[in-house]
């Protein structure tokens, strides 16, 4: 049976480290702890999933010009307005 605490503990660590294993930035015994952990976890393993479809998604868009200057800035109002987020302090 799986140590529940290690589980929880394992859970929150590939949801942090899931890019860098996805990148191949891990190392031989992060892997096999990520690779151990998404045997057990459907949540991980559907994370991991979509997070590689994300990537190729981007990864086959094509940018026909660069993006404003005030993206930043218009994301952040966007978010301000919609989302209720509060802006970062000066």
């Amino acid at each position: 049976m799986t140590n529940p605490i290690k589980k929880v503990r394992d859970h929150f660590w590939v949801r942090t480290h899931a890019s860098e294993y996805i990148d191949g930035e891990m190392s031989p015994d992060e892997c096999h702890r990520l690779e151990e952990h998404r045997s057990i976890c459907p949540k991980c393993r559907q994370l991991l999933q979509d997070l590689v479809k994300t990537i190729k998604q981007l990864a086959g868009m094509k940018v026909d010009q660069p993006a404003p200057d005030t993206l930043a800035d218009d994301v952040i109002e966007k978010l301000n307005t919609e989302g209720g987020a509060k802006s970062p302090p000066p």
